[in-house]
């Protein structure tokens, strides 16, 4: 119980008060006996003894009947071979007449026998852009003895007085100069290019000085036609040799022609020869 507020004693009265300085202060709750209830008693069980054993249990295995099936009994299938008619055939083609072929036949036959001079004719025009050479019964260009000069100004005795040419020396692409070549073309279709004297083509590339030097000789058959000229049986002999800053490079190279044809103009004294990395002005010696 709290003390009293008042005198600070601890009882009460059993009406409620204080017994020191009569305040009242209620009835106390009073506290119970847990006398009055009777006391829970829990059942005894057994003592576990660890050391005790138990045997092991024993079940015997569980039997089951074999399951007993009837054989399954399906009746034979039975099929039928398939029914397969005539074969269906489509529509068939409407027979071609061969009437066709022969008449194609009969003006191939015609075409070769009157036609056939029209048919070469036809496909020498479809040939190259280049202007056509001259046909002969022989081959397909000119010779001395067939054709011989097609353009009587160009016969003579001609004197390079000019020549400048593109010249390719190890990768280095030089332009040349020279003079004093004679050129030869004769009425029967012949000719040639002398430069047996020596001739020494000279020119720069790169800060450097080249010398090539021609001694030799190419034979040659021509024909004039239009603006140009055709060669064949073209030959060389001889060999050039070239210098750089006045010093031998490699070995002396045979001199060879070409084929190709010239560009040309041909008045009077003067016959000028040009191509694509070339021009040669000549005057006439005879």
């Amino acid at each position: 119980m709290q003390p009293c507020t008042t005198c600070g004693s601890t009882t009460v009265n059993p009406i409620g008060y204080c017994t020191g300085c009569g305040t009242f202060r209620g009835t106390e709750p009073q506290p119970q006996s847990y006398e009055q209830y009777p006391q829970y008693q829990q059942p005894a069980y057994g003592q576990y003894d660890p050391q005790q054993q138990y045997p092991p249990q024993q079940h015997p295995p569980q039997q089951y009947p074999p399951q007993q099936y009837p054989p399954q009994q399906y009746p034979p299938q039975q099929f039928a071979p398939p029914q397969l008619g005539p074969p269906q055939l489509g529509p068939q083609p409407p027979g071609r007449s061969n009437t066709g072929l022969v008449i194609g036949i009969v003006m191939g036959v015609l075409i070769l026998l009157i036609g056939g001079g029209a048919a070469i004719a036809l496909v020498v025009a479809n040939g190259d852009d280049e202007p056509t050479k001259p046909t002969t019964t022989t081959g397909s260009t000119p010779t001395a003895s067939s054709s011989g000069a097609g353009d009587p100004c160009v016969v003579g005795v001609w004197v390079e007085q000019q020549s400048n040419y593109v010249f390719t020396f190890e990768g280095v692409a030089v332009n040349m100069s020279a003079s004093g070549a004679t050129q030869r073309f004769r009425a029967d279709g012949t000719g040639e290019l002398d430069m047996t004297a020596g001739i020494v083509a000279t020119g720069t590339a790169g800060g450097k000085t080249y010398e090539r030097t021609t001694n030799g000789k190419i034979t040659f058959k021509y024909h004039p036609q239009g603006n140009r000229i055709y060669y064949t049986d073209v030959a060389g002999s001889g060999a050039s040799t070239v210098k750089v800053d006045g010093v031998a490079k490699g070995s002396p190279v045979p001199v060879s022609g070409s084929i190709d044809p010239d560009t040309y103009t041909c008045s009077g004294d003067k016959f000028v020869q040009s191509g694509d990395t070339y021009r040669i002005e000549l005057v006439k010696q005879q």
